[in-house]
């Protein structure tokens, strides 16, 4: 009986990891992490309006890293780039816009009961688009700091492609492809900031935003080329959530953190990225290394 159910538990595991895009889509799973990691750090629009003023934030990032997570290893690298402009169009509001791309390489190794996966040549590029009001609240007054708010759609778009094989114990190919998916997902964004200055040399600056996608998040790949596919595999797979045939892309983020911005250069740092970097890495098992800056021009209020 007990040897039944051990089969019965194997054979559905090993189902499930066959057959869903859940693990097509394993290589995502590190691009999220530094979707996070890179979030928690962006180029913030204005905190302290005067009319007819303008801001604009760019930050360049290069990163790599490894991850040995239970039964898989993934070796990764990649840059990134974000652009914000912000304009008060008076004392209390204003517009901005926002550009953010994340390049994303990597090569995947997973062992699954007796059998090995291996997803190579992962390529994801990510090019967020985002705009809409900012609103100040408060501005800083002795204690009480200056307190904006933001909000507005965002339209992500996404390439991902890769090479999927899968051997037996005795390394014998079963399946052999290459896929590529490249999804829109439009949504919202909602967030704020807050700000104390300190003696005009610096600004603690508090922000967080959510971003809600408001389109299904399974999306379709196609199969590019096919080397091996004994059992007709190729393309199959479904989105645990729906049912669908796809990969899911899941996008629901929150992220946010505390900057530290020294304003005689107009560089900042965010001194919280490092203690998000280190959770995700320790939940993982890897290791990520990270070289990111942050500088402002125009002629807004510092």
């Amino acid at each position: 009986m007990i040897k039944l159910l051990f089969s019965v538990i194997l054979f559905l595991l090993s189902y499930t990891v066959k057959s869903s895009p859940s693990f097509l889509g394993a290589g995502l799973g590190p691009a999220k992490d530094m979707d996070v990691i890179l979030s928690a750090n962006p180029p913030l629009p204005m905190l302290n309006y005067q009319e007819n003023t303008y801001k604009v934030g760019v930050q360049p990032t290069y990163y790599k890293g490894k991850n040995e997570f239970i039964l898989f290893e993934n070796d990764f690298q990649g840059h990134a780039f974000a652009l914000n402009y912000s304009y008060a169009h008076t004392n209390k509001w204003g517009l901005f816009a926002n550009f953010n791309y994340t390049h994303f390489s990597s090569d995947h190794t997973t062992n699954v009961f007796l059998k090995k996966y291996y997803l190579s040549n992962i390529k994801s590029d990510f090019y967020t688009l985002s705009g809409g009001i900012h609103f100040q609240l408060l501005k800083q007054k002795g204690a009480l700091p200056s307190i904006n708010f933001i909000g507005g759609p965002y339209l992500k778009l996404i390439k991902f492609s890769q090479s999927y094989r899968r051997e037996d114990f005795n390394k014998n190919i079963e399946l052999d492809f290459d896929m590529e998916s490249n999804p829109t997902i439009p949504g919202l964004m909602i967030g704020g900031q807050m700000g104390w200055k300190i003696k005009d040399k610096f600004i603690i600056n508090p922000f967080g935003f959510i971003q809600i996608p408001i389109s299904s998040e399974c999306k379709s790949y196609e199969v590019t080329s096919v080397r091996k596919d004994s059992n007709n595999e190729a393309g199959k797979g479904t989105c645990p959530e729906t049912g669908e045939n796809g990969i899911d892309f899941s996008m629901f983020q929150i992220s946010g953190g505390i900057n530290l911005v020294y304003i005689p250069w107009d560089l900042s740092v965010n001194i919280t990225a490092p203690f998000i970097r280190l959770a995700i890495e320790d939940y993982t098992n890897g290791s990520t290394t990270i070289i990111s800056i942050s500088k402002s021009f125009g002629d807004f209020e510092r």
